[in-house]
C-alpha cells in the first residue's frame, strides 16, 4: 500500500510506478456532461461500453495520439473494484461540512485531475498542499506521467477509531500512462473538516491506495 508520505507518495505517481491518478490535459476528451456524481454510491466516470457498431474513427488518447482501445476496469465486488454496495440512494440535498459533503468535494478534487488542472487538483489537499508532502511543481510535474485517468468513488464514511470531523472515501482509478500500460487502483482517500478555511469545508488529508485487479482493453473493430 502507499500511504501519503513523502517516500511512498512520489514514486507512486511516478511513471514507472503505481499509478494514482493523472492525465495530460484533457486527458480523457471528456465534459462535466458526461459526469455524474451519485450519492451514496458515485461513479465520476461511467466506464465505456464497447462500440456497438465498428467505427474507422481511432480512439485519441488526451495528447491527440490515436490510443490502443478502451479501457474497462473491475467492477463493483470483483478484486481491485469498489464494494458492490447495493444500499438505495440517499437523493436529498447534501448538508455542506456532512459526510457525503466529502464524496462531493473529492468529486470536484476528481474532476479537476480529468481535465488537467493540476493546480486546481492539488489545492484539494490539506495544509495548502502540504498533506501531498510535495511541492506544487512536483505535483504538477508527477501528474503529467499519464495519458488517460478514470475516477470512481464509493460511499463516504465517517472515519473510525474516535477520529473527529474526518471521512473515509473508497476510491478506484485506473487508466492508462504516457508508455501505454495500463492500471488499477484500488483504496481510500481520508478527508477532512476545515475549521473557518476558505474553499472547500473538507480537505485530503491522505490516501492509501493499491495497485490490484486487471484492467480490459477493448480493441478496435
Amino acid at each position: 500500500m502507499f500511504r501519503s508520505d513523502k517516500n511512498s507518495y512520489r514514486p507512486f505517481l511516478a511513471a514507472s510506478a503505481l499509478a494514482l491518478t493523472a492525465s495530460l490535459v484533457a486527458a480523457c476528451g471528456q465534459s462535466e456532461d458526461e459526469v455524474v456524481f451519485e450519492e451514496p454510491v458515485v461513479s465520476v466516470e461511467t466506464p465505456v461500453p464497447a462500440p456497438s457498431e465498428p467505427s474507422d474513427e481511432p480512439l485519441l488518447s488526451g495528447n491527440g495520439m490515436a490510443s490502443a482501445g478502451v479501457l474497462v476496469p473491475p467492477g463493483p465486488g470483483a478484486p481491485g473494484g469498489l464494494p458492490d454496495d447495493r444500499t438505495p440512494l440517499d437523493e436529498s440535498p447534501i448538508e455542506p461540512g456532512s459526510i457525503r459533503d466529502a464524496g462531493s468535494v473529492l468529486e470536484q478534487y476528481a474532476f479537476a485531475m480529468q481535465e488537467g488542472d493540476w493546480q486546481d487538483a492539488y489545492s484539494y489537499w490539506a495544509e495548502d498542499g502540504a498533506a501531498s508532502n510535495m511541492s506544487q511543481e512536483e505535483f504538477v510535474s508527477a501528474m503529467q506521467n499519464y495519458d488517460e485517468v478514470h475516477v470512481m468513488i464509493g460511499r463516504p464514511v465517517e472515519a473510525e477509531m474516535g477520529v473527529a470531523d474526518a471521512a473515509i472515501v473508497p476510491v478506484q482509478m485506473y487508466g492508462r500512462r504516457l508508455d501505454d500500460t495500463v492500471f488499477n487502483t484500488i483504496g481510500e482517500y481520508t478527508l477532512v473538516l476545515q475549521d473557518g478555511a476558505s474553499g472547500p469545508d473538507w480537505k485530503i488529508a491522505s490516501m492509501d491506495m493499491r495497485l490490484e485487479g486487471e484492467v480490459t482493453i477493448l480493441e478496435e473493430n
